[in-house]
């Protein structure tokens, strides 16, 4: 670590790291509770694809889930836009089961050099349920794909609102559209 002037301002060599994941960074509650909340309303988002992708308020919403790879390491956060867009187009993030259950992919972890692994899955009832995913390398894959494409898109000059303040708005939104019969 090198410092330049009185001011300390700290320089490092090589690629600037990543900021920390929120599970790293949060009270652990709040992680948690966090979590719970994207976990419960992650249907209610995928319903709204359509409102959320089109408004850079909403997509940018910050999802505090935690992914990674053992020997790759954490993988960034990621917002609305990265997992609406993995849902929509990532492969088999959207599952429905033989018997007719659907499930979306909310977090996933495990070693890509071993194939062990542990995913979430979320029930449209709000059920998490855990699961190890047989073609995990190209669930990670996408999703990181996925992440990077965002971060080459990334526009953060407008208000971004919190998962929360994204619920009320659409919520709000509906309301009107019942209202007035559109």
């Amino acid at each position: 670590m090198f410092y330049l002037g009185k001011n300390k301002k700290a320089l490092s060599l090589g690629p600037k790291p990543n900021p920390r994941p929120a599970c790293y960074t949060m009270k652990r509650d709040e992680y948690e509770a966090a979590c719970t909340y994207f976990y419960a309303h992650a249907w209610f988002f995928f319903k709204h694809a359509d409102i959320i992708l089109k408004d850079s308020r909403l997509y940018q919403a910050h999802v505090p889930v935690h992914n990674g790879l053992m020997y790759f390491g954490d993988f960034p956060d990621g917002n609305l836009w990265v997992y609406l867009q993995w849902w929509l187009n990532g492969p088999e993030c959207v599952r429905t089961e033989e018997e007719g259950n659907p499930a979306l992919m909310v977090q996933f972890g495990g070693s890509e050099l071993s194939g062990l692994n542990m995913c979430h899955r979320v029930r449209p009832d709000g059920r998490l349920e855990e699961f190890s995913n047989p073609h995990f390398s190209e669930k990670w894959l996408s999703f990181r794909k996925v992440q990077k494409e965002q971060a080459r898109n990334e526009n953060t000059k407008r208000k971004v609102f919190t998962l929360q303040q994204v619920v009320c708005y659409i919520e709000r939104k509906d309301k009107i559209r019942s209202l007035f019969g559109l």
